[in-house]
């Protein structure tokens, strides 16, 4: 069955601006398998998961929920544990977490999140899940200027994706209500 990876687009942009990622940029790691580990939390009234992403040189945990048809990206967080742990280096900016940020970086070095069974699977699995998602079915030219063409490249660059791909991201974003 095809999930929905989707986000919030109002905390995307904060994540932009404060901590200068954003929630495509996971969606890219996640498609080419770059997935350093999933854990969950399994406690009584309590559950969850979260990627562990390498986004430039630092681990960072993105905790996501999880329903029938969809996938849900909740917040991306730098960890100087992470990184040291799969990483091999403390070499974390420090950043200011809100109260609940604090919470989930406190219980993962209290070591309440343990790594799910099969993790090779389990990437496999949510790799499948971005490839559908981003699966383009139709194909459309433009004609545009060599001025904005060459803005649009470099500012794929500066995001990390393929041209292409920030394009398609535009429109869906002004399709559905986000830009």
């Amino acid at each position: 069955m095809a999930k929905t990876v989707g986000w919030d687009g109002e905390r995307d942009q904060w994540l932009k601006k404060r901590r200068k990622t954003g929630f495509a940029q996971i969606v890219l790691r996640l498609e080419v398998g770059e997935i350093l580990d999933i854990l969950e939390l399994r406690r009584r009234r309590q559950a969850g998961r979260i990627f562990v992403v390498k986004l430039r040189s630092a681990a960072h945990l993105v905790p996501f929920t999880e329903s029938a048809g969809d996938i849900a990206l909740r917040n991306i967080l730098p960890d100087a544990l992470a990184t040291e742990r799969y990483l091999g280096h403390g070499n974390c900016v420090a950043q200011r977490l809100s109260k609940e940020e604090r919470a989930l970086s406190s219980a993962y070095k209290r070591g309440l999140w343990r790594r799910v069974k099969d993790l090779k699977k389990e990437v496999r699995r949510y790799r499948s899940f971005v490839k559908a998602a981003l699966q383009k079915r139709c194909r459309v030219n433009i004609r545009m200027s060599p001025q904005d063409l060459e803005g649009i490249q470099q500012r794929a660059l500066e995001e990390g994706m393929p041209y292409q791909t920030l394009i398609a991201s535009v429109l869906h974003k002004f399709v559905t209500g986000s830009l």
